[in-house]
């Protein structure tokens, strides 16, 4: 390889060499079954977690996408989260990957007035939408009169629309009235279409879908009333009967929060 073509294939390794397309997948609550227990108060956080993504094509070039290679694979994230507390018992939350849920609590205490030995129970409601654009070229090296010639196809522009629903429920358990174990249940189907061109004349399209069950396991420890931690493992089967595929995941997530009322 000589040095032009090292320098084409480094840039172009920087801003994209291939368009893959993916499905990300969501797995973990990252919540506890306790609601916040009143209106107005907000928990606001960060975390970390491992969450299932599948790979629709490794290469979107290829007319049409070639799905023999697709599977589902672990990808780690960075996520924020956001909960707003409506009334005594519902809560509105953004969870990992911009889930939009609904909480409401139908056994225990809430988590403004829990102590040792509280037994909780919620039911969760989640829906979620992405619409994604990618673009990319092809790299290949290829013989020529000089030897091995660094070949680029034209690029290769895709659009991706996503949606997905999951409805789950969370029980929990304070063992001390700082520590909270929590466990439970989702189920989770998803949708997604798309585009893809090669060129003027050269189009395609895609579809498929997806669906999971999971059980969840977590603990939620607080510092003080206002800062606290949890940490939750979720094991997922997933099925995408496009390709006729099933694998078992393992999720495991970290969030530290901050809450703080808006109403006296």
């Amino acid at each position: 390889m000589n040095l032009k073509n090292l320098s084409l294939f480094f840039v172009l390794s920087l801003v994209g060499c291939s368009a893959s397309i993916e499905q990300k997948m969501k797995t973990n609550f990252m919540i506890s079954p306790e609601s916040s227990g009143k209106y107005g108060l907000v928990e606001l956080g960060g975390g970390y977690q491992s969450a299932p993504t599948i790979l629709i094509t490794e290469d979107a070039a290829i007319s049409p996408p070639d799905r023999s290679v697709s599977r589902v694979y672990q990808e780690q994230r960075i996520f924020f989260h956001g909960l707003f507390g409506l009334i005594k018992d519902i809560d509105v939350f953004l969870d990992p990957a911009s889930w939009l849920s609904v909480k409401a609590q139908l056994i225990g205490n809430s988590r403004e007035n829990a102590k040792s030995g509280n037994f909780s129970t919620s039911v969760i409601g989640s829906v979620w939408y992405e619409k994604d654009k990618g673009r990319g070229s092809d790299l290949d090296f290829k013989d020529g009169p000089n030897g091995k010639q660094l070949s680029v196809a034209p690029n290769v522009r895709y659009t991706k629309t996503a949606s997905s629903y999951r409805v789950g429920l969370l029980s929990g358990y304070r063992i001390y009235e700082s520590l909270l174990i929590y466990f439970g249940f989702s189920y989770q189907q998803s949708r997604y279409h798309g585009t893809y061109d090669l060129s003027v004349t050269q189009k395609g399209s895609f579809a498929g879908g997806s669906s999971s069950k999971a059980g969840h396991l977590g603990l939620q420890y607080e510092f003080s009333p206002k800062f606290l931690i949890r940490i939750e493992d979720s094991y997922s089967i997933v099925k995408i009967p496009a390709f006729g595929a099933k694998s078992s995941q393992h999720s495991l997530g970290l969030l530290l929060t901050s809450s703080f009322s808006l109403v006296d």
